[in-house]
């Protein structure tokens, strides 16, 4: 009985630890509907909308391309190794990060792959990238971006588009579409960690 009571202790004294982390709120945005990088349930619809209008097929790179526009659009704070940055930036950053050597051996073919490995936490520091709603309080984009990509597949559903399995094509050259441009190059200090 004491060692239940003491692990039970332990397990409460955890999860207030991680919940009161600075800059986090501790709820979990899948579990919280109104979590999203839109101000409203409208203009989310909208945005999926038009992303989806024109379109009888979708692929795993059409998805991921789905949530860098969507960070890229948001205008929200996003916070990576102790760095606030907005979302062109760090929309840059993660397509950059996708395309990293690091990945090279274990590409990212996913959405989901792409939301849980690049947009998680730095590799770096091990911290997790974080994105600042419109309330101010600090969310973990990981799980924000699982909730958005779980809204585009409904939508893709509902709609009846096909899904191509085809996995995500990754470049490791430059191309004029997919690169990093140059001014985001600079950005990026040669021999970061990502």
């Amino acid at each position: 009985m004491r060692s239940l009571v003491a692990i039970l202790c332990l397990i409460s004294v955890a999860g207030c630890s991680s919940a009161s982390k600075p800059g986090m709120s501790g709820n979990d945005p899948l579990s919280i509907p109104e979590i999203s990088l839109f101000q409203t349930a409208e203009s989310r619809a909208a945005y999926v909308e038009d992303y989806l209008k024109s379109r009888q097929t979708i692929t795993e790179q059409d998805k991921i391309s789905y949530l860098l526009n969507v960070v890229r659009d948001s205008g929200l704070v996003y916070y990576r190794n102790g760095a606030k940055h907005p979302g062109n930036t760090a929309s840059l950053w993660f397509r950059w990060k996708m395309n990293h050597r690091q990945f090279r051996n274990d590409p990212i073919v996913t959405a989901d792959d792409f939301v849980h490995r690049v947009c998680g936490h730095s590799n770096k520091t091990g911290e997790p990238y974080l994105v600042q709603m419109a309330g101010g309080r600090w969310e973990s984009l990981e799980a924000v971006l699982a909730r958005e990509l779980k809204f585009l597949a409904q939508a893709i559903l509902s709609r009846g588009i096909t899904m191509i399995s085809k996995p995500a094509e990754i470049s490791h050259t430059k191309t004029t579409q997919d690169a990093v441009s140059s001014s985001a190059a600079r950005m990026i200090p040669s021999g970061t960690a990502a």
